[in-house]
């Protein structure tokens, strides 16, 4: 019975010793994954180093950060080649945190489908059919609308630009102030929005249509300011982060295509593929 009893509490110990080593192990793994930083708006900082995240560079899955604002955020991808975005949850918005350990924020970013107006050419039908709560839902979409630059002009014909007239309404800035621009024509652009400088989007924008007769809603989307400075580093660090080789491809076209829809939604298509031709076509 002595010697059952020493063999079980041998065994015990030894059943011990390897469960805290396996959990060792594996958080010291957990700490040296490391995920590639793709994209950055705002500022956002490493707490122990004191530096500014990078776009090209890494970060630790338990890196303490600190956040310059609350819409401040990025996008990472994991060794997996999975996309992140590392942003504070709106529900944490009214605790006024700006710490946070970077495992605590990861949001997998989901991939989109590519609209089917976007493949029939929705802008060139928008100039054709002409101006319509239709044709312009169907240019905007319903969900995100992302401009690269400060200014868009919509492919709107000149009779349309005279007979009709986009209002844009939306909350200000940490104010619960409804905001509404009567736009001249149909130029969005951060100068007749009136936006503060750090501001790169507008999470809740309501566009609606004058037409001479009445103003009618057209849809509700978030609005997005790329910076164009800032996409071309974008497209540098994805390609590294996947080992792909720079080069002007039909299959690296549709991979930085599927990437901005991913991360920015609807982007007016003549826009996005210029700025792709771009990158790809420059040393």
């Amino acid at each position: 019975m002595h010697v059952l009893y020493l063999i079980r509490f041998f065994m015990e110990k030894i059943f011990l010793i390897v469960g805290i080593c396996s959990c060792t192990l594996f958080g010291l793994a957990q700490e040296k994954e490391t995920y590639d930083i793709l994209s950055v708006s705002g500022s956002i900082t490493d707490r122990k180093t004191g530096k500014a995240l990078a776009i090209g560079s890494k970060i630790s899955l338990q890196t303490e950060i600190q956040f310059g604002g609350i819409n401040d955020k990025a996008i990472l991808i994991s060794p997996a080649k999975v996309k992140y975005r590392l942003e504070i949850p709106e529900a944490l918005f009214a605790e006024n945190r700006l710490v946070f350990s970077s495992h605590q924020l990861l949001q997998s970013v989901l991939s989109r489908s590519t609209p089917l107006t976007a493949v029939r050419g929705v802008a060139a039908a928008l100039s054709a059919e002409g101006v319509s709560v239709k044709s312009l839902r169907d240019y905007l979409g319903v969900d995100t609308f992302s401009i690269i630059g400060s200014t868009l002009r919509l492919p709107v014909s000149k009779e349309d630009n005279a007979r009709c007239k986009l209002t844009l309404a939306f909350d200000g800035e940490g104010t619960t102030d409804v905001t509404k621009v009567k736009l001249d024509d149909f130029t969005l652009s951060r100068a007749a929005l009136n936006l503060a400088d750090r501001r790169t989007e507008i999470k809740e924008c309501f566009v609606m249509l004058d037409n001479g007769k009445e103003t009618l809603p057209v849809t509700r989307i978030c609005l997005i300011f790329v910076d164009e400075d800032r996409l071309p580093k974008e497209f540098a660090a994805l390609l590294s982060a996947l080992n792909i080789k720079k080069a002007n491809t039909a299959d690296n076209q549709r991979l930085l295509q599927q990437y901005c829809l991913d991360v920015y939604g609807n982007i007016d298509r003549k826009s996005l593929n210029d700025a792709i031709d771009r990158f790809l076509t420059s040393r």
